[in-house]
C-alpha cells in the first residue's frame, strides 16, 4: 500500500518532515542511519545517529568521537552518502552532499551544551574508537566527569544536494530523485 504523497513537492516535504521528526524520537527507524564514506578508493559504512534534519537548511546532523575513522575520512573527502530505510513503511531514503565536520567550535559546542550528561561519557573513552584492547573495560570512560569527553566530542552536518527516495508499495513501487539546483529542488519519478 502506498502511504507516501503522489505529488513530487509534497512527497518531498513530506521526506524532509519525516527526517526532522526522525532526529527527535528515539525508536523512529529513520533515527539510525548508515553513512557510508570513501577513502583511498575504498568504501566504508556505519550506523550513526540522526541528531537533527533541517529541511530549510537542508542538512542532516550527527555526532562522533573526532578521532574515529569516519572523521578522518570525511577530512579527506568530504562527500558521504546517508542510507535511510523504514521496514514497516518499506521505504529507503539516500541522502546525499558535502559534509563540514566541526570539532572545538562554537557549532559543536552548543551541540554539546544539549547531550545529556550520561551520554557525554560516550566521548569520553581513553583510547580512539576501532582501537584494540585487552578488554572491554579498558575502553570505559572515568564516569565522575561528565565533560571528559568534550575534546573528542564532533558534530558532523552534511548540506544534502541530492535525494533518492524508493517505496516498496503494492501493487507497484515508486521512485523519485530530488536534486539542489542552487536555487530550488530539481525532482523527477523514476524507474524504481
Amino acid at each position: 500500500m502506498n502511504t507516501w504523497p503522489a505529488e513530487l513537492p509534497a512527497l518531498l516535504a513530506h521526506l524532509w518532515k519525516r527526517l526532522e521528526t526522525a532526529g527527535h524520537i528515539v525508536g523512529d527507524p529513520f533515527r539510525t542511519v548508515a553513512l557510508a564514506t570513501a577513502t583511498d578508493g575504498e568504501p566504508a559504512a556505519r550506523i550513526v545517529v540522526l541528531r537533527e534534519a533541517d529541511a530549510a537548511a537542508r542538512t542532516l546532523t550527527a555526532f562522533s568521537d573526532n578521532r574515529a575513522a569516519k572523521v578522518q575520512e570525511l577530512r579527506r573527502n568530504p562527500h558521504a552518502q546517508w542510507l535511510f530505510f523504514d521496514p514497516r513503511a518499506r521505504v529507503q531514503i539516500r541522502a546525499s552532499g558535502p559534509l563540514t565536520i566541526h570539532h572545538g567550535d562554537d557549532v559543536a559546542f552548543r551541540a554539546w551544551e544539549k547531550v545529556a550528561p550520561a551520554n557525554r561519557a560516550n566521548y569520553a573513552a581513553p583510547f580512539p574508537p576501532g582501537s584494540e584492547i585487552a578488554a572491554p573495560t579498558l575502553a570505559l570512560p572515568m564516569p565522575f566527569d561528565h565533560d571528559a569527553g568534550r575534546d573528542h566530542f564532533t558534530v558532523i552536518r552534511a548540506t544534502i544536494e541530492r535525494l533518492d527516495w524508493l517505496e516498496l508499495g503494492e501493487p507497484h513501487h515508486r521512485r523519485a530523485a530530488f536534486a539542489w539546483t542552487g536555487r530550488e529542488w530539481k525532482d523527477r519519478w523514476l524507474v524504481p
